[in-house]
């Protein structure tokens, strides 16, 4: 029976510094863990996005250009749709997947959106989600960006002037035809 206890004490302080040793290797184990996982997760794809022209005039296509860099686990939408929120906010939803898409490539997509009316805008990038992250909106916020659109450049046949040279012109065609028949 002594030799029972004797290897139990043995087999028991053995265990136990098999345990403090595992203690020790925690807080290690567990920032190694935690580095791994904030770079796996951090903060989700990158977008680079640019409006084209810089400066657009009242009713002339505007172009958005995408790109997104390699492993962002989404793919970019091939058509671009908009959301028109009141008081001159755009949303363009960049898609959003629901699934982590693994290993994808860089990708970029130019997108004509068409013209707006005078004014200034506020163009909204967003991700849209089917099945929203837990607490989260259904659409997150990527970007914005303000975009001033101009009036649209009269004609200049139309403007005061153009109009004041046109008038003398018909008057010295007029002069000029009534001359010749006489």
């Amino acid at each position: 029976m002594r030799h029972c206890s004797r290897l139990r004490t043995v087999v028991s302080a053995q265990l136990h510094a098999k345990v403090v040793r595992m203690d020790r290797l925690k807080p290690f184990v567990c920032t190694v863990l935690l580095a791994l996982g904030t770079i796996a997760f951090a903060g989700g794809p990158t977008y680079q996005i640019v409006v084209s022209p810089a400066a657009p005039t009242a009713g002339q296509p505007i172009q958005i250009q995408v790109s997104i860099a390699a492993n962002a686990c989404t793919f970019l939408p091939s058509l671009l749709l908009a959301e028109d929120l009141g008081g001159n906010i755009i949303r363009f939803d960049l898609g959003g997947s629901d699934a982590c898409v693994p290993n994808l490539p860089a990708q970029q997509q130019t997108y004509n959106v068409g013209g707006f009316p005078a004014g200034q805008y506020i163009f909204r990038f967003a991700e849209c989600y089917i099945n929203p992250p837990p607490g989260g909106d259904q659409c997150i916020t990527i970007s914005e960006q303000n975009v001033v659109i101009g009036a649209a450049e009269s004609v200049p046949a139309t403007a005061d002037r153009g109009l004041a040279v046109l008038s003398l012109l018909l008057i010295a065609c007029g002069v000029t035809a009534i001359r010749r028949r006489v």
